[in-house]
């Protein structure tokens, strides 16, 4: 465990960096608009300017994804803020001097998410389960690829087809950290619940003191602000629907709960939230756009309270931009959000058409801007749009959501009655309501006949528990009587109760059965159940250069195959064939390359064969657990007459097809 701490403090130290340079320009910038000045959100812009810039370089083929194009590219942007810094001294340690009690206080969450999640993999390190082999594949696919796009690892020849910008931004940490990525993955899941805390809490104070009317520089922030910042951010990580809470309701303890039932609780249906998310681990593309969607509402409310409001536009296209690399599906809730806040902001008379119309063309303008590089490589795989043949029945729709409901509901009543019309929690309310309501309307079609609604539900409800959660803790600054503040509290009070009561059973239900502390160390469970097949991968990093293919075993989805491209970054022929289905909109090439792979190893010396592998490039053949397996017939001796076997250890075996047998086959 010490030698974990050692990690999470060289995280820390490096995510102070990121926050002292971002966080006091943004104080400059933002200081009249947010009453944290934007700190909350320091560690989110450092990491867009770095990684947005080393993106663009290697789009246009400069080598800068490495090491030291990462090292040179933040060690730049620390000098220019610096610069800018340092010129507004006076200004920003007097902003310091007054609102130092909310940076403590956002400080000490982001520590304590980081710490927390680490510190509970260690219970469960193991990168395996559920699709963490996919987001292992994408970060070293990342790590590995000097240029950019990146290749897919299940797919040689292909470029990665998915929305994994965050999987990039994960390798830039990890080479900002300096780790290898068996330690880098739980690291990342530290770093995302710190940032989705500290994102939050900024979010919901800055709300609240818009919606009491603004703030001067010489205000104290209440403490009854801070505490309602907190137990949104709580609700928001931590929190659960109210499933939990009927639960024990219903049977009288949670004797025999399973945890996960509470996102699968609707027939043929996802409605996931991001304590699952974090409990789970897997490093999806939802998790890695929290913190870019808190960054996205934080600058709607700048933009919302803002004079001069240009700066604040082309910021939103930004932020836009990258949800649209790293979450598509975010780009239609918030872009909803962000037309309804506008709207309402022109009924009010708080913003003319002219400049509604302007902030929309500029937001759209650099959106798209943003996001060119992605969008000129990515083939979408939608199907259109459907109607719902089924829908969720009430009493199970309102088992889930009655209590985020009714508590929203509240935030949205008083924000009327006392007059305080802060339009974007009007908004954001509205808005996670019309998310629960559209998948029982609509879906958008994809490859899963018997789920077909389920991918929209968990996209959208994802993010109506998002908005949901962050409106109820600002709902807490809104009371301003005794009587209002009896209520709120006590629903609220009650509300954590039933919603934080599935954190410890899911946290007990994934994380107790692995015993005693076991380190962070994610692939030990790699090199305890197939030794030579690990020391295999480890040959492969140390040696392969650049987007080298290796041949390995064709795998279904959701299992253990295709681990090696995984844990390599590797592209191989084909890994996981549905998710290839998926990316690639139909079964035709996932259909051509297994029998393709499957003749490769079971008639190694035939024509047949040696024509998949110059198709492919493949450079090297793996022969370990996982072919022995899927082949058969595999023939081993013919395997070893393709080139010069580099590498024998504990039944694992790795052919290297050199350039000149090639020429020498025929």
């Amino acid at each position: 465990m010490v030698n974990d701490l050692a990690l999470i403090m060289v995280v820390w130290l490096i995510g102070l960096v990121m926050q002292l340079s971002a966080g006091l320009v943004m104080v400059r910038v933002t200081k009249d608009e947010l009453i944290d000045g934007g700190w909350g959100m320091g560690r989110v812009v450092s990491w867009l300017v770095v990684g947005l810039t080393v993106w663009f370089g290697g789009h246009m083929q400069l080598t800068v994804n490495s090491v030291v194009g990462v090292g040179v590219v933040s060690w730049l942007w620390l000098l220019l803020a610096a610069r800018w810094i340092w010129v507004g001294r006076k200004e920003v340690l007097g902003w310091l001097g007054k609102r130092w009690r909310v940076v403590m206080v956002e400080e000490v969450l982001f520590l304590a998410g980081l710490v927390f999640m680490v510190l509970v993999r260690g219970y469960n390190p193991d990168i395996l389960d559920l699709e963490k082999f996919m987001d292992m594949g994408f970060i070293n696919s990342y790590l590995r690829a000097e240029t950019l796009p990146a290749g897919d690892m299940w797919l040689a020849g292909n470029s990665i087809n998915y929305y994994s910008f965050g999987h990039f931004l994960g390798s830039v940490m990890i080479r900002l950290w300096g780790v290898e990525i068996a330690w880098g993955y739980n690291l990342l899941l530290g770093w995302l619940m710190g940032l989705v805390l500290i994102g939050t809490f900024s979010l919901v104070v800055n709300l609240v003191y818009w919606s009491r009317g603004g703030f001067k520089m010489k205000d104290e922030i209440e403490k009854t602000v801070l505490v309602s910042g907190v137990i949104g951010a709580l609700l928001v990580v931590f929190g659960g629907n109210s499933h939990a809470a009927w639960y024990w309701i219903r049977y009288g303890g949670f004797e025999g709960y399973w945890y996960a039932e509470a996102t699968r609780f609707i027939e043929n249906t996802i409605h996931e939230f991001p304590s699952y998310s974090f409990v789970v681990s897997d490093l999806h593309a939802h998790l890695w756009n929290l913190p870019i969607v808190l960054l996205f509402v934080s600058m709607l409310a700048g933009w919302g309270k803002a004079k001069k409001r240009s700066v604040w536009s082309i910021g939103m296209g930004v932020v836009m931009g990258v949800m649209v690399m790293t979450n598509t599906w975010d780009v239609m809730v918030y872009g909803l959000l962000a037309v309804m806040f506008g709207l309402m902001m022109l009924i009010s008379r708080r913003v003319t058409l002219g400049e509604l119309a302007l902030t929309g063309l500029m937001g759209l303008v650099v959106t798209m801007a943003v996001a060119a590089p992605w969008l000129i490589e990515f083939d979408s795989i939608g199907q259109g749009v459907r109607m719902v043949e089924e829908r969720s029945r009430l009493g199970d729709f309102m088992i889930l959501w009655l209590g985020h409901l009714v508590l929203s509901g509240l935030v949205l009543w008083w924000s009327f009655k006392n007059r305080q019309k802060n339009w974007l929690v009007v908004a954001g309310v509205i808005t996670a309501w019309m998310l629960l309501v559209i998948p029982e309307l609509i879906y958008v079609k994809d490859i899963y006949p018997s789920q077909p609604r389920a991918n929209t539900m968990f996209k959208l409800t994802y993010q109506s528990f998002v908005l949901m959660s962050i409106m109820i803790g600002v709902g807490l600054g809104l009371t301003r009587s005794t009587g209002e503040k009896i209520v709120m509290w006590s629903l609220v009070i009650l509300g954590l109760c039933g919603f934080l009561a599935y954190t410890p059973q899911a946290y007990l239900g994934y994380y107790s059965s692995s015993g005693s502390y076991r380190g962070i160390n994610g692939e030990k469970w790699l090199a305890k159940e197939v030794p030579g097949d690990y020391g295999g991968i480890l040959w492969l990093r140390n040696n392969a250069r650049g987007g080298e293919v290796v041949l390995e075993a064709v795998g279904e989805s959701y299992t253990k195959n295709a681990r090696v491209s995984a844990f390599t970054g590797l592209p191989t022929v084909l890994g996981w064939r549905v998710h290839e289905w998926l990316w690639r909109g139909g079964f035709d090439i996932p259909g051509e390359r297994t029998e393709e792979v499957r003749v490769v190893y079971e008639d190694p010396g035939s024509r047949a064969a040696w024509e998949v592998l110059e198709r492919y490039g493949v450079r090297y053949v793996f022969v370990g657990t996982k072919e022995r397996e899927a082949y058969e017939n595999l023939d081993e001796n013919g395997l070893k007459e393709l080139g010069r076997v580099v590498y024998m250890q504990e039944g694992t075996t790795i052919v290297e097809i050199g350039d000149g047998l090639r020429e020498t086959i025929y």
